[in-house]
């Protein structure tokens, strides 16, 4: 079920995600300087800095690992392995070796002569495939319908596992 979720998501806001929620409960856990949480879950300093940075993936190990040191519920472990999963299967896609002509499936209009087609998931008409799966993402994952106007500003994936994180470790949500 994971991997099919993760399908959906954009994997650089996946990415992104996931490294705010584990600096998140790295904050929530005290905030250990890096080589102690080293010394616990088997990972060097260093590597631990470019993960809590961004500036690397950490391994799926890592990420369990850090979940159990910081007492993180099972349910919150397993969004992160969506999120995980989704950020690394962006990087395992290969690229592209040839010259074919890529079709433009960026936000602007449709051409003469140009249609969409039905989404099998929602029934909607497509023009803009990027759009429409961003649009999945943002409202599917926490479960919630669509608001009234269609719009997903304020909405993100990480909404409901924020807040189950947040109550697991007896902070208040703002």
């Amino acid at each position: 079920m994971a991997r099919l979720r993760a399908k959906l998501m954009n994997p650089e806001t996946a990415y992104v995600e996931l490294i705010e929620q584990l600096r998140f409960a790295m904050v929530q856990a005290g905030k250990p300087c890096l080589s102690t949480l080293g010394k616990q879950v088997g990972y060097s300093k260093a590597t631990l800095s470019k993960v809590f940075t961004g500036k690397a993936m950490p391994s799926w190990v890592l990420v369990q690992r850090l979940g159990e040191l910081f007492g993180i519920p099972v349910s919150v472990v397993d969004e992160w392995y969506t999120l995980w999963t989704a950020a690394n299967m962006h990087s395992r896609k290969p690229t592209i070796t040839s010259t074919a002509a890529v079709r433009d499936t960026g936000t602007a209009a449709v051409r003469d002569g140009e249609s969409g087609y039905k989404c099998p998931k929602c029934g909607s008409w497509v023009v803009d495939t990027t759009l429409h799966t961003g649009w999945h993402m943002e409202i599917e994952p926490s479960g919630r319908p669509a608001p009234p106007s269609e719009s997903i500003q304020g909405w993100h994936a990480a909404s409901e596992e924020i807040t189950l994180l947040r109550t697991a470790l007896g902070n208040e949500v703002r």
